[in-house]
């Protein structure tokens, strides 16, 4: 809100209303009309009260997600989207929140509604990703962190995120045994983050021990 400034403004009201009386006169109503609409518009609440409760739970529920109470935290962000159910940041939260708490599923769901919100935000799509290699399922994460890639080219978080999954994947294979399988994912980890001291030292080991196999 901007009631802020009426304190600020009033120190000049008295000076100027002799001066806007004696101009009234001279300039047309609608000219006027069209002054006073703009005043109000431009002082106009930049949220509703319902975004504001929203805005207000979301920061609460940060809070005590950063308190390491990601329980009390989930209350808050669920009153958030009681008050307004397509506020993308609450939804990140609560998902965040709820893979805090152990419950990786409940978390994915949340995600998948903050994608359908936002479909263009690349941070609901990591952060479901995320809830995946929590579960285990990290060839499901990568096909979402590449969503993430393909939706913002740019985002570093999301091509991090794309090259850890990869680099794990290439990992498990290694200690499986499946030698062939691993190569693939640690190059593409590489491509995407040159400088992976990790990724080049196990596709390095690997390369020299498929020549002695």
């Amino acid at each position: 809100y901007r009631l802020a400034l009426v304190p600020f403004v009033m120190v000049f009201a008295a000076g100027g209303v002799a001066l806007l009386v004696d101009r009234w006169r001279k300039v047309p109503h609608i000219a006027w009309a069209a002054a006073i609409a703009l005043a109000i518009a431009s002082n106009w609440p930049l949220h509703t009260a319902a975004s504001q409760i929203a805005i207000t739970e979301n920061n609460i529920g940060t809070a005590l997600q950063d308190a390491e109470r990601p329980s009390e935290a989930i209350d808050h962000y669920r009153r958030a989207l009681a008050r307004a159910p397509d506020y993308a940041p609450a939804m990140n939260n609560l998902g965040t929140a709820l893979r805090a708490a152990g419950h990786a599923s409940e978390a994915i769901a949340i995600y998948d509604e903050a994608i359908a919100a936002r479909p263009q935000d690349e941070t609901a799509y990591v952060n479901k990703g995320n809830a995946l290699m929590a579960l285990g399922r990290t060839s499901d994460a990568i096909a979402v962190y590449r969503q993430a890639v393909a939706v913002a080219p740019r985002s570093s978080h999301a091509t991090t995120a794309l090259a850890n999954a990869l680099y794990d994947d290439g990992t498990e294979a290694i200690q499986r045994g499946n030698y062939e399988r691993a190569v693939s994912p640690l190059k593409e980890a590489i491509a995407l983050r040159p400088g992976y001291g990790e990724a080049h030292n196990n596709l390095g080991q690997l390369l020299e021990r498929t020549r002695q196999f």
